[in-house]
């Protein structure tokens, strides 16, 4: 919002003139953000917002896998997999991992994996052959979580808290654009 504006002209003694203009603007000293520039932020936000919901929807599916396991046995580790793909690029930003487990339950021998990646350093010191205990589901013994899917849930949560923040924050630089 323009609060004040004066034009001062004078001439030197070469007579060359000068124009100064003085622009005095509520925002401190800054011109109004314009309508183009106000579209780019609030797309922003909406994208932001939108990755936020993406990540808090992938934490709550991890979290009905977690809430429906919960029957915990030793499972034999058979294998370890990272995120590198065929091609040798990572999949994620960072190598991440899973495993594949061996258990008896109820008679049977199942060879399972989770669908969610984990941190190595969640798996702390094991390895391919260590036995460790997972999380199955009762009524379907095929689906597990193991900490390598509590450690992709955090993830997802952390990173949908922070896109949250980041998104409040920009919505408040478009509420209090005239203040910045």
């Amino acid at each position: 919002m323009l609060l004040s504006s004066s034009t001062t002209t004078y001439v030197d003694e070469n007579g060359v003139t000068y124009t100064y203009t003085y622009t005095d603007y509520s925002n401190g000293g800054h011109p109004p953000i314009d309508k183009g520039s106000l579209i780019l932020i609030i797309l922003a936000a909406l994208v932001v917002f939108a990755l936020a919901a993406y990540h808090f929807y992938r934490a709550y599916r991890a979290n009905k896998i977690k809430k429906v396991c919960v029957e915990q046995i030793p499972a034999l580790i058979v294998r370890i997999d990272g995120s590198r793909g065929d091609d040798d690029h990572y999949r994620y930003r960072y190598r991440r991992y899973n495993a594949t487990y061996r258990y008896d339950y109820n008679g049977r021998t199942y060879s399972c994996r989770n669908r969610m990646w984990g941190d190595k350093r969640t798996l702390g010191g094991l390895k391919q052959s260590d036995t460790t205990m997972i999380n199955i589901c009762p009524g379907q013994p095929e689906v597990l979580f193991d900490r390598l899917g509590e450690c992709e849930r955090r993830y997802f949560l952390a990173n949908g808290i922070l896109q949250t923040i980041a998104g409040i924050a920009i919505l408040l630089m478009i509420i209090f654009r005239d203040r910045l």
